[in-house]
């Protein structure tokens, strides 16, 4: 049987199934892009089942019981396996809870601006004209705001929620989606399977979804995983400034916030939070340079 043959019984196996084959192929041979894979995968199992593996309830306060030391160190016990805060809550149940809403915030809040930015990105590049010029002028004005000042007011302006929270978020992260967007669109609509498209009377929808979609999942995937890592950077500061998720609800930027005024006497209280976001974004950047590397074919190539 030839190839061809093959190709024509067997339509997904060589297609769709096997593009996304070929895609894991290719991030399994980088070594950080499976770490960070595993890692995360780990972070994301502890932070969806926080409400039956943490020891304690997160916001059970034992006022004999402050500022304990990790059960390691001198005066710690098997009780407080991470130690306890200001206010004798368990840092381990407040670091898995904190996992679960920070991930969940940092997760609607790249899906929503992923949508967003790409509906944005693909009437800009497929219209052109005076919608193209009306849609990255709005792309224009968001991007003359610095992020975080942007951030900042939007969350002052709509008070500390976790709904607000997502709503801020998105407002301050598609616009890179639609200006990446865009510009592959630009690309993308000018080649000769467009043109063939257009010729046997193939609709605008049919393109958009059928022939220029397709092709923008690979950029949209790859700022996917970096606005994610950034958003979880993000909900930590506007949670540590006060504007994030409301307390009591933990999260690993309000926990950093409340270990600031016993940094010196009790660090594990602001360690352990701080190693917990900073791994999580790392394991997000190493998943997002693994992903550019296999979706581009100049880097495959020089791999």
């Amino acid at each position: 049987m030839t190839a061809a043959s093959q190709v024509r019984k067997h339509p997904a196996k060589f297609g769709f199934a096997g593009r996304w084959a070929d895609l894991a192929h290719s991030i399994a041979r980088s070594r950080l892009a499976v770490l960070g894979l595993v890692l995360f995968a780990c972070i994301l199992i502890l932070a969806l089942t926080a409400p039956w593996i943490a020891p304690h309830d997160p916001l059970e306060q034992e006022l004999g019981e402050t500022l304990m030391p990790p059960f390691w160190e001198t005066g710690g016990s098997a009780k407080y396996l991470l130690g306890s805060d200001h206010l004798g809550r368990d840092i381990l149940s407040r670091l898995l809870y904190g996992a679960n809403v920070s991930l969940r915030v940092a997760g609607f809040a790249s899906l929503f601006s992923l949508i967003f930015g790409v509906a944005v990105g693909l009437a800009a590049g497929y219209a052109g004209g005076w919608v193209e010029a009306a849609l990255m002028r709005g792309v224009d004005v968001f991007l003359a705001f610095p992020l975080i000042l942007l951030a900042l007011a939007l969350a002052a302006i709509l008070g500390p929620s976790i709904t607000n929270l997502i709503i801020v978020m998105t407002l301050t992260g598609w616009m890179i989606y639609a200006r990446i967007v865009r510009s592959s669109v630009l690309s993308i609509k000018n080649q000769e399977y467009i043109d063939a498209a257009r010729a046997v009377g193939a609709t605008h929808a049919r393109i958009l979804f059928r022939h220029i979609l397709p092709n923008l999942v690979a950029p949209a995937l790859v700022l996917f995983t970096f606005g994610f890592a950034q958003f979880i950077i993000l909900e930590s500061a506007l949670s540590f400034l006060g504007l994030g998720v409301p307390p009591p609800e933990p999260t690993w930027g309000r926990m950093l916030y409340d270990g600031r005024d016993v940094l010196t006497v009790a660090p594990w209280v602001i360690t352990f939070p701080g190693l917990a976001i900073m791994v999580t974004v790392l394991c997000v950047n190493f998943i997002g340079d693994g992903l550019r590397d296999a979706l581009d074919p100049r880097l495959r190539r020089l791999a």
